[in-house]
């Protein structure tokens, strides 16, 4: 298998992961209905793109020069990082659409919020993971 098809395959994996593991957590606070699936596909997606942006972020410095075609250099802001802001506010608001936001899990009790937090945890981690 070509090293493409490889990594596609292990996106397409990550992409139902996420997917399996936020309708758990909606199904958990016993709000999930189907209705959320574009929005669900939405945060999948936004946390992809989201990892992928902070990596390209990392990988140089914080600021890009830029040559003209008159040879002239401009130093400015790296675009990556401007880049990595936006999805993560695109992010929490779909994340704010869905209701897995900490106002959310406040109005849980008891072992229902023990579940959720054990939920909001392993997402948390998973994210952290996807394409490492």
């Amino acid at each position: 298998m070509y090293k493409r098809q490889r990594i596609m395959k292990k996106e397409e994996k990550e992409v139902q992961k996420l997917k399996e593991e936020i309708i758990s957590l909606l199904k958990t606070m016993e709000v999930y209905s189907p209705a959320f699936d574009i929005l669900i596909e939405s945060a999948v997606q936004l946390t992809l793109l989201r990892n992928k942006s902070f990596k390209n972020a990392n990988k140089g410095n914080s600021t890009i020069t830029e040559v003209s075609r008159e040879n002239d250099k401009r130093v400015r802001a790296n675009p990556a990082y401007h880049m990595y802001i936006e999805i993560n506010k695109e992010l929490r608001a779909v994340l704010g659409e869905l209701n897995l936001t900490i106002k959310s899990s406040l109005f849980s009790e008891g072992d229902e919020l023990d579940k959720l937090n054990r939920k909001i945890d392993e997402l948390k981690a998973n994210y952290g993971k996807t394409n490492s």
